[in-house]
């Protein structure tokens, strides 16, 4: 993901057929499922700030999979409020990694 802000999700979800930003979404989540992994097999969360950092970014991957049947299905409303609770765990997330000064996690952005 990247922190160039709104402009950065205009182009998966402005007038695009749902079942396309689907796949998109899908790819987005196994990127994340995978930095997980790798978060944690580099540096287990030691502190109680850490945990919780981990917490709100599997929060985050959950929010995002929430994002996807709706887009499949292509229910608009359904994805809207899906896409509203991602795009607001993944501001979550970037808060909690940010306050531990690592806002940029496996070479890319959260």
């Amino acid at each position: 993901m990247s922190r160039q802000g709104p402009a950065f999700f205009g182009p998966i979800n402005a007038n695009r057929p749902l079942p396309k930003v689907a796949a998109a979404r899908r790819t987005w989540l196994a990127i994340h499922e995978d930095a997980l992994r790798r978060l944690r097999s580099a540096a287990p969360a030691r502190t109680p700030a850490q945990r919780h950092a981990l917490v709100v970014y599997e929060q985050m991957l959950a929010a995002i999979r929430a994002v996807i049947p709706p887009a499949a299905r292509n229910d608009r409303a359904a994805y809207n409020r899906a896409n509203i609770r991602m795009v607001l765990s993944i501001v979550a997330t970037r808060k909690a990694f940010d306050r531990l000064g690592a806002g940029h996690i496996c070479d890319f952005g959260i």
